[in-house]
């Protein structure tokens, strides 16, 4: 998989770029159109000028988009290639344990950690990756945009940054470690319900229903109990940084436009200081969340990984299986029809003690 990521990462690399140049680009046709409406008796061909740029924006968006088209589908390509090996290691991983191992062990936990925390390690290495690298990128290009276009505006801006840094450090290791116990509890209701239905019978024999349905279902109230915690902490994380990011617009758009009339930034580069400060605070915004979502999936990667690098105490044997048709044994023509057997695809004769065997 790793050309597909390759491939998409130049695709969002070009896409990163186009979507950077945009404010930018918008920022001069404002100027543009303002300088021309100043001066109405100056009618030339540079007028169309501003509606050339816009063209020129416009295909440069449509190749960002067909660029999106690939990029989205060769991490999605590689996502699945990544999730199916890694189920099959997982799965080899887990038969190759001892006895001991499955007797310490609820199937149950095993199951989950080839669906579910198979599935999370998948999002976290292509969609999770792929997305915290684009808002990396795009954040700090529109920082070195905002210090490009102005130095005293893009302080106010970057004034955001540390406590967002630290917020989201904190949060991630408190995010990690209540998913991975949402994970196990998750892991210990699949496992009452697969017992429960690999003895099936058993159940209806002592008229055990409804205390099965009592124990898978204080099992998931646990879960998801442990879950809503998990989604509150989550949502106080991203509503503060959300105030935190329009704290910080409101005053930029105080502080430029006190620039804008004394003259020292024009009403175009303004244009393009607040998109590239709502563009930075967006994918501030994404970073954080997104480092959430990764210590999530880094909790559920710890937990795949615990089988893979474990070594069994007893090793397993080497089993060779013989080629086909390797060894045949065959007694003399003589009665033959009665007692032949098939046997891998070959034909094993039998007749009374006489065999010889067939190089």
């Amino acid at each position: 998989e790793r050309h597909l990521m390759v491939f998409a990462s130049i695709t969002m690399a070009f896409s990163s770029a186009v979507s950077l140049a945009v404010p930018s680009y918008s920022g001069k046709i404002i100027d543009m159109s303002l300088s021309k409406a100043e001066d109405s008796n100056n009618i030339d061909n540079e007028s169309e000028s501003p509606l050339r740029l816009l063209l020129g924006l416009l295909g440069i968006m449509t190749l960002s988009g067909v660029a999106g088209f690939f990029r989205i589908f060769w991490q999605a390509q590689a996502g699945h290639r990544l999730v199916a090996r890694l189920r099959r290691t997982l799965y080899a991983a887990i038969l190759s344990q001892d006895a001991a191992y499955f007797d310490s062990m609820n199937q149950g936990d095993l199951i989950s950690r080839l669906s579910s925390d198979a599935n999370l390690v998948q999002s976290a290495v292509t969609d999770q990756a792929l997305g915290l690298g684009r808002n990396v990128v795009m954040a700090i290009g529109a920082v070195a945009m905002l210090f490009y276009t102005s130095v005293s505006l893009a302080l106010v801006s970057v004034a955001i940054l540390p406590p967002i840094a630290v917020c989201a450090r904190t949060m991630g290791r408190r995010m990690k470690e209540r998913q991975k116990r949402v994970q196990e509890l998750h892991a210990a209701a699949t496992s009452l319900a697969e017992q429960a239905l690999t003895c099936i019978r058993t159940v209806h024999q002592f008229v055990a229903e409804s205390w099965e349905s009592q124990q898978y279902n204080r099992a998931i109230n646990q879960a998801h109990g442990e879950a809503i915690k998990n989604i509150k902490l989550q949502a106080l994380f991203g509503s503060a940084m959300q105030l935190v990011v329009n704290l910080a617009l409101l005053c930029v758009l105080g502080f430029g436009g006190m620039l804008v009339q004394r003259g020292v930034l024009s009403p175009g580069d303004l244009a393009s200081f607040v998109m590239y400060s709502v563009m930075m605070g967006g994918n501030i915004s994404g970073i954080s969340s997104q480092y959430v979502d990764l210590m999530k999936a880094v909790a559920a990667a710890t937990r795949v990984f615990e089988i893979v690098d474990r070594e069994p105490p007893i090793p397993p044997p080497d089993i060779v299986n013989p080629p086909e048709n390797e060894i045949l044994w065959s007694a003399d023509d003589q009665n033959t029809t009665d007692s032949a057997t098939s046997i891998r695809g070959s034909t094993v004769r039998l007749d009374d003690d006489s065999f010889e065997r067939l190089e």
